[in-house]
């Protein structure tokens, strides 16, 4: 399994454990609701180190937590 797709998983996982919309964390985010729609798809695109940054302040947990993927 790439690590994209791990990270897929991952963030589909933090999002409705958090009660988040697609469209409610891309608004905490700061980022595009289709670019987090792109994240959780069945390809999705290598997320930058910025994004990441971002999304983890949009579930206040660090950088770290994000990528853990032990969970998956």
């Amino acid at each position: 399994m790439s690590i994209e797709i791990k990270f897929s998983q991952k963030l589909r996982m933090l999002r409705k454990e958090h009660g988040y919309t697609q469209e409610s964390l891309a608004g905490k985010a700061g980022l595009e609701y289709k670019y987090i729609q792109m994240l959780e798809g069945k390809d999705p695109p290598s997320a930058t180190l910025r994004t990441l940054d971002k999304i983890a302040k949009a579930f206040e947990i660090e950088v770290a937590e994000l990528v853990d993927f032990s969970e998956i």
